[in-house]
């Protein structure tokens, strides 16, 4: 998995990348976020669908699970505030 973090003015989505051969639970940590907004799964060849996600905070960073495995070469992307 390879977490990558964009941000552009006050908008600020954190991107998953499952690069593996196999599909994978992404937990994600991230430092100075508040909340998830929306969670979505990009899919090879597949329309983007909402998925769920359990989060956990822990002083200033919010551990992020998402319930489901990522697809091969899928993309998990959370818009965080």
């Amino acid at each position: 998995m390879f977490p990558i973090d964009l941000r552009c003015g006050s908008e600020r989505k954190v991107v998953v990348a499952n690069l593996c051969l196999d599909p994978g639970s992404v937990t994600v940590s991230i430092p100075g976020v508040q909340r998830v907004n929306t969670c979505m799964v990009i899919r090879p060849l597949g329309k983007p669908e909402s998925v769920r996600w359990r989060g956990k905070r822990t002083r200033d960073v919010l551990t992020v699970t998402l319930l489901g495995d990522l697809p091969h070469y899928g993309l998990a992307v959370l818009s965080v505030t």
